[in-house]
């Protein structure tokens, strides 16, 4: 039988970033725009050059090109805070940005009970009512070594610092489907909670050895995990934003514990 050779993800007849494959193929391709662009001076151009070439890379079908370059515009120009609206992506130069950062720490012998009980002891407001029965879930051998990982993002605005971390799960094909509800059940689903206070531990300790004058109080800005799919500027829910500033006192005793 003759077979047409055709790519290997093509645009439904309904192109939305709901309807964009899935999967880890597919963060990797998010990742690769985000890393690679410079969220001030990318003019249409550059970012259209940079998709098309990201698409073929990813082996994605070029009609995808204005899906994506809209989703993106909507992260870069969408208020990180609602209270600060001139907190955007679009206005963080390159200099104040540090791009899959590296990180690098020896680990004390760590158990479940370990992180269950530090958890369980300090909460989080937003995470509260699921998170006993999520670190009741967790299992794992126990470890001692090395802690090594990589940030997606840290950016640095009005002299504090602030993890983001991209994430392009699907939680639905509409906008609404992205609020604090759906994000909540993510975040502890995929253990993202675990993932994003190793992270705070890891930049809090770069910038105590980096920063002569570091206060935690003064100079950590938090933790923002942006679920790309449901960003809209135009909304003023917020949707696909989750945001978390853990206390120092957590993070303290993170450090000593780990």
């Amino acid at each position: 039988q003759n077979q047409t050779n055709t790519p290997r993800w093509q645009p439904s007849e309904q192109n939305s970033i709901f309807n964009f494959p899935r999967g880890a193929h597919a963060g990797s391709f998010f990742h690769a725009i985000f890393e690679e662009m410079d969220f001030q001076q990318d003019a249409d151009a550059n970012l259209k050059k940079l998709i098309k070439q990201k698409l073929h890379e990813f082996g994605f079908e070029s009609g995808w090109l204005p899906t994506i370059q809209e989703m993106v515009h909507n992260v870069l120009s969408v208020p990180l805070f609602k209270e600060q609206p001139d907190f955007k992506l679009n206005a963080i130069p390159s200099i104040d940005c540090r791009k899959e950062m590296e990180f690098y720490y020896p680990l004390k012998r760590v158990t479940v009970d370990i992180l269950k009980q530090i958890f369980l002891k300090y909460g989080n407001s937003f995470l509260l009512p699921e998170l006993p029965h999520a670190m009741g879930k967790l299992d794992f051998a126990p470890l001692a070594g090395y802690m090594k990982g990589f940030i997606d993002l840290i950016i640095r605005y009005r002299q504090r610092f602030f993890i983001i971390d991209w994430k392009s799960n699907w939680l639905g094909d509409q906008t609404a489907d992205y609020g604090s509800h759906s994000i909540r059940r993510c975040m502890l689903e995929g253990y993202y909670f675990l993932q994003y206070h190793l992270y705070a531990l890891a930049l809090h300790q770069m910038l105590r050895q980096g920063l002569s004058d570091y206060r935690y109080q003064d100079h950590f800005g938090g933790v923002i995990y942006l679920f790309i799919r449901g960003i809209d500027p135009a909304d003023e829910h917020a949707y696909g934003i989750f945001s978390d500033v853990p206390s120092r006192d957590f993070i303290n005793d993170l450090g000593k514990t780990l």
